[in-house]
């Protein structure tokens, strides 16, 4: 991962603010370790903190166009940027680096706002537009990648964590009561709220245009819910079954391109094992796995992954927890920036950690098929509308916010959602992928999604089988 933030003020920086991107980025240097980069004019000033992953010696941030009107920091991953590099070079622009980054400058040249469209991958974005003295804000489909955001017309701040915007000196450090009930609530603060009144997420699948004339925010995308497609039911099971094994082997192979080590993360369970089985498919060498165990025993997933591991033939290590709690604890407060009431970010931590000693990337595989009964029972909420049939759905919800139920957090005006009916998950924080600070899970859900809404019940797993266990 990486760190993005900055500063615009549209009626010009003052003098202590010319270096405000720095100052904001050395809050995010655990993001990235490798490199600090900034830049600044008479308006902005941006900072970026990289974990080098493709192009290690040449995709520095921030990154420009050829004349250096258009600024862009990034956080994130672009995997059809190959294809986007070469249709931007047949257009005539001239990029140097094999990096995502730079086919993000070009692309908005080419495209506008529109620009996000064409991007497969996961994503925060913040683009500086010296020329039109815009500054426009990114966040993926289903926000994998934060992004925070605070200001108004006159100035704006951005960043990966809430810690960035504070050390901007923008917006009060005053507690937001309706956050802090969601929090109590669902267990975490739902976007595009935050613990802080004056500081905002922006939600997945969400854009915000900043000028000096107004700021925008708006949805350019949401879960596909066509009522009037094909429900598939005249169509064999197997038939969605391949399908879905198709597009999860694709979404693992376009993960696997990185010039740094790469491995996984592998419990034993159905969600990683299926993750780690497709990375030996694509991988020229064994894949290197991990898995976290405890003295409990019940909680102890060893054995379960050294038998997966053997039988895959992964070059895998096992790491041993016995975590201080009170230091954890503080090491998970700091940073998440806000309350997050999520064990499994206790051994997500510890694994994580002990992984970076020998690989930089991992795929994780949490929540992929074990928990797909229960994102088919969502997703098909969007197509059928509220009603008693959709048991632990509020009846004032209309199927397009249920649309934003599955895919991120709950509504912020549906106070009465269920905890107990999830959404879909990310690996570091298993069920709010919107909240993760880090990773992702490589499952293609932008894609299978409609799978979900429209494949028949027979092709549902049992419930009782594939509970999730933690």
């Amino acid at each position: 991962m990486c760190g993005i933030a900055g500063l615009v003020r549209f009626e010009g920086l003052r003098p202590d603010e010319r270096r405000c991107g720095a100052r904001m980025a050395a809050r995010l240097r655990h993001r990235g370790p490798d490199e600090v980069g900034c830049f600044s004019d008479a308006v902005a000033s941006l900072g970026h903190t990289r974990l080098s992953v493709i192009d290690p010696q040449a995709g520095h941030q921030p990154m420009s166009n050829e004349d250096g009107t258009i600024q862009v920091v990034f956080n994130g991953e672009i995997y059809n940027y190959r294809e986007l590099a070469a249709w931007l070079r047949s257009r005539g622009h001239r990029l140097t680096t094999r990096c995502d980054t730079e086919v993000i400058a070009h692309l908005y040249e080419e495209r506008g706002d529109e620009f996000v469209h064409d991007l497969n991958g996961m994503f925060a974005i913040a683009l500086w537009d010296s020329r039109r003295r815009r500054l426009v804000l990114v966040r993926d489909r289903l926000g994998v990648k934060p992004l925070y955001w605070a200001g108004d017309r006159h100035c704006v701040a951005f960043g990966s964590e809430l810690k960035a915007i504070l050390a901007a000196g923008i917006g009060r450090r005053e507690l937001d009561e309706q956050a802090l009930k969601d929090y109590l609530t669902f267990g975490h603060v739902p976007a595009p709220g935050t613990i802080y009144r004056d500081i905002r997420k922006i939600e997945p699948g969400h854009m915000v245009v900043c000028t000096p004339a107004h700021t925008q925010v708006r949805a350019y995308w949401d879960i596909p819910c066509d009522d009037d497609a094909d429900d598939g039911r005249e169509r064999p099971a197997q038939a969605w079954i391949d399908e879905f094994a198709a597009l999860l082997d694709d979404a693992v192979a376009m993960r696997l391109e990185a010039d740094v080590p790469l491995g996984a993360f592998l419990s034993g369970g159905v969600d990683s094992t299926a993750i780690v089985a497709a990375m030996c498919r694509h991988a020229s060498g064994p894949v290197l796995t991990h898995t976290v165990g405890f003295d409990e025993t019940p909680h102890d997933e060893r054995d379960k992954a050294r038998r997966i591991a053997a039988q895959l033939g992964t070059d895998h290590r096992e790491i041993l927890v016995r975590p201080d709690a009170v230091e954890t604890a503080r090491r998970l407060a700091s940073h998440f920036d806000e309350p997050f009431a999520d064990p499994c970010a206790v051994p997500a931590y510890h694994l994580a950690r002990a992984a970076r000693e020998r690989v930089t990337v991992v795929l994780g595989g949490d929540a992929v098929i074990d928990s797909t009964w229960r994102k088919r029972r969502l997703a098909r909420a969007c197509r059928s509308g509220c009603g008693e049939a959709r048991s632990g759905w509020p009846a004032a919800c209309t199927p397009r916010r249920t649309g934003c139920l599955v895919l991120c957090e709950p509504s912020a005006r549906c106070r009465t959602w269920q905890p107990m009916m999830r959404p879909p998950t990310c690996a570091a924080c298993r069920w709010r992928p919107a909240n993760c600070p880090a990773c992702s899970c490589p499952a293609t859900w932008r894609h299978s999604l409609p799978i979900m809404i429209r494949s028949p019940a027979a092709v549902s797993t049992s419930p009782d089988a594939n509970r999730p266990s933690c």
